[in-house]
């Protein structure tokens, strides 16, 4: 099997890449900005470079055809988004484009472009999304938290137009893994970091609700897409259990000393709007045989345990 992965230096590719090389008999085609930094960066980590090529996004066209393209491109820190601004747009639309004209001359690829919950709108979450909601965009009062949502559901929607295409939005809400940055401006990341630098959290007093997928559970929920017979339509990533930030502060707590304080004051951004119920109740996922082998806090202890022991 042929697979091209665009936007192959993002962290959770990165993770991808890791589980889809112990296939020998898949082929990789890893797109990036900068591809020899991207080799330099997985020779360091003893990964099979057999089936893998290193390629710079010229060298990405609609002659080359493969079984699967997985398009990562995009942005999973707030404050990154927040330098990006309005240019999302069209860095979504770019490398979307990439993948959309090659599937044009190859009917029988599938594309898996990596989603986001945000395309429920930027601050539509006061109960978890299901199948039935709706997308909700203030069209009237535009803010800059509205911009990444809206590349997203513009993304999909051009998607969703091409009926016949074997085009699967995968929808990512929260996602953790043994690799994430720990100096990135997510509660999660702010966590581990006060626990290896034996700092205390500073947070809001107010709880809130996830549904942390990992790497082994997205690995899983790719392959089901992968090997599948289902086309065109947009899949929501869950695990067994959502949980919430209480229940995160009181394990990591008890597991590993976390000390944290509550505060009425605000800490750190909130590019993408505000989001009580940040994970989805859509399991059409399970209608193709994708089985979460974990909770969302089971997840969390895995992959922090790894970080934890690194330190």
């Amino acid at each position: 099997m042929k697979i091209a992965i665009l936007g192959a230096s993002s962290q959770i590719a990165k993770d991808m890449i890791s589980y889809f090389v112990k296939d020998t008999k898949s082929s990789l085609y890893l797109y990036s900005r900068k591809s020899a930094n991207l080799e330099e960066e997985l020779k360091s980590k003893n990964i099979n470079f057999e089936n893998i090529n290193f390629l710079d996004y010229e060298f990405f066209s609609e002659k080359n055809y493969y079984d699967v393209i997985l398009n990562f491109v995009g942005i999973g820190d707030p404050e990154k988004a927040l330098k990006l601004g309005s240019s999302i747009f069209d860095i979504t639309y770019e490398y979307d484009s990439l993948a959309m004209n090659n599937i044009s001359k190859n009917p029988d690829t599938k594309y898996i472009f990596f989603s986001s919950g945000a395309v429920y709108g930027s601050n539509n979450f006061s109960s978890p999304p299901c199948d039935s909601s709706s997308s909700m965009i203030s069209i009237n009062n535009l803010e800059s938290s509205d911009w990444y949502s809206i590349s997203k559901i513009h993304s999909e929607a051009r998607h969703r137009a091409l009926l016949n295409s074997k085009i699967i939005d995968l929808r990512v809400f929260n996602y953790i893994s043994s690799n994430v940055d720990i100096y990135g401006t997510f509660f999660i990341s702010d966590a581990i970091r006060s626990i290896i630098k034996n700092e205390t959290l500073h947070t809001t007093n107010s709880n809130f609700y996830r549904d942390y997928i990992g790497p082994d559970d997205l690995f899983s929920l790719i392959n089901v897409i992968i090997y599948s017979n289902i086309n065109n339509q947009p899949i929501d990533c869950y695990t067994k259990k959502h949980t919430s930030k209480f229940k995160i502060l009181s394990m990591l707590e008890d597991c590993y000393g976390l000390n944290y304080q509550f505060s009425n004051k605000e800490y750190g951004l909130n590019y993408t709007g505000h989001k009580n119920y940040y994970y989805s109740e859509n399991r059409n996922a399970s209608s193709f045989g994708y089985k979460p082998a974990h909770t969302s806090l089971e997840t969390i202890k895995i992959e922090v345990e790894k970080i934890i022991n690194r330190y």
